[in-house]
Order: C-alpha cells, then structure tokens, then sequence
C-alpha cells in the first residue's frame, strides 16, 4: 500500500529520548523505507510506503533542562494547543493525569487549559481494538481514555541497578537499606548514583523506596489505604529512614549534590567509575555495554521485584494540519509490532509486547533474541505511578502532584522538617475538611457554625417580629411581608458556606447552583415589588404573582444551563496548602455573565422606578435598596476575589473569612430593617 500526497513534514516531539541526530536519522530512515511485510501483522500498514511525507524529530529535552516540571508540562501543552508538533511521544506520568474526580484549579490556571485529552485525535473509529491485540492489555488499556482510543503504545521501560564487574554485587537484596553498609575500594566512589535533580524521578525515588515497606502499587484502582502511611503517625519514620538513606548512600558527597544531579550526569557517574550502583532504567543496558567494553555489566531489580513501570504513548495532536490520512497510518507504522522490533535490537528500547503471546512470530523473535529481558517482564511488580495518586475518591490529580510535590520533598530532605511532605500527601489524598491539618482547626470550624447558627436564628427572630408588629403603621409601611423574604434571602447566603463546605458531588453541585439563583432572586424580587407597588400602586397579589413566575422562570433557566452543560467539582487551592471543594459548570463564565446581565437590568430598573418617585422613596425609605445591593455586589466581588488569597494561607484563614462573609449579610438585614424594627418595637412598647 502506498500514500501518496502533497509533501508534507511530519514534526514529531519525543520525551526522554537521545538527542543524538544519529538516533532520529535511523528512526526516520527506517519508518520511510519500503517494508517487506511477511508477518501477517493484524495491526496491518507495515507494508505501508509512505510516500511525499519527510519526518522530523524533536526531543523537549533540548529545550528545556527537565528539573522544574512546570516550564517543561506547560510547554507540552503550548505545543498541542498551537500545533506545532503533529505527534507526540509522551510519557504516561503526563497522559491523562489531569483527570480526576475532583478536578484541579491550580493544574487549569497553571496549564491555561481544561481537559488535555481534547487535543489528542481519536483514533476508536480509525484503529479497532482487535488490530492491537499484540499489545500487553495493562500497557494498551492506559491508551484509553471512557472507552476512546487517544494513544498507541509506543515502549515500556522499568528501573533497575546497575553495577559491573569492578564494583560489588549484593547477594541479599531485600531492602534498599541493604546498598548502606557497602564499602566502596575507591574513596571518590559513593555507594549510588541517583539522578534526583530530574523531579520525576525524585516522586518515583520515593515511591519506590516506601513500596518496600508497604504495599502502595494499587494494582486494581481501588481505594488505596496503605497511602496513608505517607501522612499518618508512622510517616516520620518512613521519612528519616528515607533521608538517612539518601545522606548514606551520598557519601563521599553530599545530600545537596544528590538532589542537584541530572539524568545525564548520574549516567555518566557510572561510566566513569565514580558510584558501585546507578538506578537507571532496563532499556539502558545495550548502551551501558557498549560503552563499558573491559568490564561485564549486570543488573538487579528493586527489592521484592518492585520496579517503576514508565510507559510512553504516541499520541496525534488534533490541532496539526496535515491530514488524518497520513498521520494515521503513518501513527501505525511508528507503534508496530516490526518498528518495535527494530527500536529493541537496534537501541536496546522495550517494546509494550504481551509477551505471553509466544506463538506470535515477532513476540517469539524478540523473546528468543532478549530471553532475559523477556522473563524479565513477566517478572516485574510494577509500580505505576499513576495508580499511586489517582483513583482516591477525594483525591488530586497527579498532575498537581506532579508540579508541586517534588518541591515539597526537596524542602524536607533540606530542612528535615516532615510536616511540609505529609502535608502535601495528606491534601493529596483529601480535601480540606478530611485532612488532619483542618482537624486541628475543628474548635474554629464549631465556633463558626454556632455562629452562623446564631445569626440564622437572630434572622427568624426578626422575621417572627415582622409579623407580630406587621399592623403597626410604622412597620407596615416597610412592606414586613416582602421584608421577610428578602431576609429569608440572606439566611441564605449566610448559610452558604456550610452547604459549599460540603459539596463533593455533581448532585451537590447541581443542588447548589439552584440555589444559589433562589437566594439572589429572593433578595432582588421583593425589592423591585415594593418599588413597583409605591409608584404603580400595583397590588400585592399581582406582585406575589410576578415574584413567583420570575422566580420559577429563572429556577427553570437554572435547570436548562444544568441539563445543557455538564456540572463537575474542582478543587480551588492546592496540595501545597489544602484543597478546598467548588461547582464548575462548563460554559460558566457565559452563563455568569448572562445571570449578571439579568440581575444588573432588574437592578436598573428597580433604580430607576426609586429615582422617579423621590417623595415616596424618601418615605419608604427605598433608597436602601440601591445601597443593600450595590453593598450585596460590593460583598460576592470582594469575596471571589479574596478567596483567592485566603486559600493559599492557614485553613483558620478561610474560617475568618467565612465569618467575616456572614457578619456582611447580617450586618444587610440591620440596613434592610433591623434598627428600623427596634426603634418601632420600643416606641409600641413605650405607648402600652
């Protein structure tokens, strides 16, 4: 099969890849070259020539120098967004990490983007699943994204250490801690080389090393309750022997020199004799040979076989502007069976083989080719990072974890300080008000409820004396009927803090949203009926008339932008301080600013009716209208902008502010009528 076409050039962006121009030249040379097929391979198009199409390969790491991972994600997604890559090679630990049941505010504002995933092209109608089977299931699953294809499998690698023939090689390796007490011949060499200055591999150094005394692989995606041992009372524990091992395995230089060392640098430590063991990664091996040719380099896994699983997938960027036909075939070719193949026994690359599929010509030639590598597979426990972090019920996205984290682990093993690094797993894990930083603030959290319950039962004092006094001629003039409501209104918003603080669903959220617009409009409606009713003299029936079918026609419109766009829960604040729980409904700002738009003409009118009824509105007092509103917009502006600030500090700081939300809704109702009732109550009083 041939694809012919307009010439085209296929830019293509690999991760973690060797920038040597020889190693692009072979890849392109042979995906271009004429392919004679004899495989019978159900993935089809090896046989493929694709004609009129050049290639040419970028590795990020050219760029950018991977330690901080935000320019590094961030640039990822600036080239998906403009299309200046038409594939991608990316690793699994960016794949799809921005997806969780609690979404993520920081990784949205941090990437400018929601939903990462939208820029992959979907391939389910183009590549059916049979046509992968060749695939190991675990490898070609994380391609899947609801039952979509957004990635082919492009290799595998796992961590092992190595050492060779002039250093020692451990007998008994059943812990970590089992590299200390080794003796270099040499006094330059240190014990391991580590390349913890890439922040990666600092989060995956961690994880690795605490799987070898818990057991945190969550392998089935369940709740896994074994993470708590990263933010529980055994964590300080776990964090010194941690440290203590670092600082062992260091010398003869430092903890500091370890966490500053690059990827190329702790390879290149090996090579050069200076370290007994360098933790690097299985896919290596055929170029640690070939650059140690006097020596016989071995290798063992992690203890208990408990090695990191990287995988990385090819994805098509949706924004590219050459056409699907030939990115998709060309996409087969790059992930096939035979490209694999080749990648394994030119580089030394594992391919995303089911290697229990024996009886498959190209399977069975790598495996007799690679025998150990190939038992080495089924072998491996692998630990997937992604399955660590993810499936918590509460939990954040790895991808926050991914930019925050590694930062917290760094200042822990700088300052020796364990509350920093537990409490970036515990927000991890939980959201605010389940972490066990907020139960220390559980007497604020009771103080500020019996608050708000105080205020609450202060405003049903009032409503019960509006009421009772609603005859007397200087509180009947203040409309007591419509004046309830409005305070009923603000009860409302006083009491919204509790049901925010609380909604972890899209039911919860879609509940709140509604009433959200009930407690705006019964704020707004009664006011624009007493304004109506003072210079129309409309009556009070045609006005309970219009408050109820305006207040049902914008519930109703509620309903419609719910059933129209989907609600989801997202996260404000971070894993650096804690995770506070917020409604996000896709299309909000157009939503919000239609609402906006509305409240604002029924704002303007109320207004203008008060402004041309001087006499009467000095009489009623229906100048406090304008000033409670305009107060109202004055107090949710000032708040969405403070809550900013507020959930970067303490969690007693949103408590304060809470409170401090609620005294301004109070402090609405005594403008609306509270001193007026007083001074009328008392005057009743007097003249009984």
């Amino acid at each position: 099969m041939i694809i012919k076409g307009e010439k085209s050039t296929v830019k293509i962006l690999m991760e973690n890849k060797s920038s040597k121009k020889q190693y692009f030249d072979d890849l392109k040379n042979f995906i271009l070259s004429t392919v004679d097929d004899s495989s019978n391979d159900a993935h089809v198009d090896e046989s493929i020539i694709i004609t009129d199409v050049d290639l040419e390969f970028s590795n990020l790491n050219e760029t950018f120098y991977k330690k901080d991972n935000k320019p590094y994600i961030t640039q990822i997604v600036d080239y998906l967004k403009n299309g200046e890559y038409d594939m991608m090679v990316l690793n699994e630990q960016f794949l799809f990490n921005d997806i969780s049941t609690i979404e993520s505010s920081f990784v949205e504002n941090t990437l400018k983007t929601r939903k990462i995933h939208d820029f992959y092209m979907d391939l389910t109608n183009d590549i059916p699943k049979d046509k992968l089977a060749f695939h190991s299931p675990e490898v070609l699953k994380g391609g899947y994204l609801d039952d979509k294809l957004y990635a082919l499998p492009f290799e595998i690698d796992y961590t092992v250490f190595y050492t060779s023939s002039n250093n020692f090689t451990l007998t008994n390796f059943n812990s970590w801690d089992d590299f200390i007490p080794l003796k270099p011949d040499l006094g330059h060499q240190k014990i391991l080389s580590l390349p913890l200055g890439d922040y990666d591999e600092l989060i995956s150094t961690l994880i690795e090393y605490a799987s070898n005394k818990y057991d945190i692989s969550n392998r089935d995606g369940n709740n896994n309750n074994n993470f708590e041992m990263f933010y529980n009372e055994k964590s300080k524990e776990l964090y010194d022997s941690f440290s203590n091992f670092l600082d062992k395995v260091s010398i003869p230089s430092t903890l500091s020199d370890t966490l500053e060392m690059t990827q190329e640098n702790a390879y290149n430590s090996f090579l050069n004799n200076e370290c007994l063991y360098y933790r690097g990664k299985i896919s290596q091996l055929k170029a640690i040979k070939d650059n140690i040719k006097n020596q016989t380099v071995s290798y063992i896994l992690p203890p208990n076989n408990k090695s990191m699983m990287y995988k990385q997938y090819l994805v098509i960027n949706k924004n590219s502007k050459i056409s699907k036909d030939k990115l998709i075939p060309l996409a087969k070719k790059i992930t096939s069976k035979k490209f694999q193949l080749y990648k394994a026994l030119q580089f030394g690359n594992i391919p995303t083989f089911d290697f229990t599929k024996r009886d498959d010509y190209t399977i069975d030639l790598y495996c007799k080719t690679n025998e150990d590598l190939c038992k080495l597979s089924n072998n491996i426990d692998g630990i997937q990072i992604k399955n660590v972090f993810n499936n918590q019920p509460n939990g954040a996205p790895y991808m926050e974890a991914r930019l925050i984290l590694p930062e917290m682990i760094k200042s822990y093993l700088s300052t020796n300080n364990e509350e920093i690094i537990k409490n970036g797993f515990d927000n991890t894990r939980n959201l605010v008000m389940n972490t066990s930083s907020a139960k220390k603030f559980n007497y604020l959290l009771i103080a500020m409820f019996v608050l708000m319950a105080l205020f609450v039962i202060g405003a049903f004092i009032i409503i019960y004396l509006l009421y009772k006094y609603k005859n007397h001629p200087n509180v009947e003039m203040y409309s007591p009927g419509y004046c309830s409501i409005i305070i009923f209104g603000f009860v409302m918003s006083i009491v919204s803090p509790l049901f925010l603080y609380y909604t972890n669903t899209n039911w919860e959220c879609q509940v709140f949203y509604i009433y959200n617009i009930i407690s705006t409009n019964l704020i707004l409606l009664p006011m624009v009926a007493i304004a109506l009713r003072n210079y129309y003299h409309s009556s009070n029936k045609s006005l309970i008339i219009f408050i109820i079918i305006w207040l049902l026609l914008m519930i109703g419109v509620g309903i419609s932008v719910l059933y129209l766009s989907k609600t989801y829960i997202i996260s404000i604040g971070s894993i650096k301080n804690y995770r506070f729980p917020s409604c996000g409904i896709e299309g909000k700002m157009i939503y919000n600013f239609i609402d906006s738009i509305i409240n604002t003409l029924m704002f303007l009118f109320m207004t203008f009716v008060i402004l041309r009824s001087t006499r009467i509105a000095k009489e009623y007092s229906e100048y406090r209208f304008i000033y409670i509103i305009i107060f109202v917009f004055i107090i949710e502006t000032a708040s969405s902008i403070i809550i900013k600030y507020v959930i970067n500090k303490s969690f007693s700081y949103y408590i304060f502010f809470c409170v401090a939300y609620m005294l301004c809704y109070v402090l609405c109702i005594h403008l609306l009528i509270g001193s007026k009732l007083m001074y009328n109550i008392k005057t009743s009083e007097e003249l009984k």
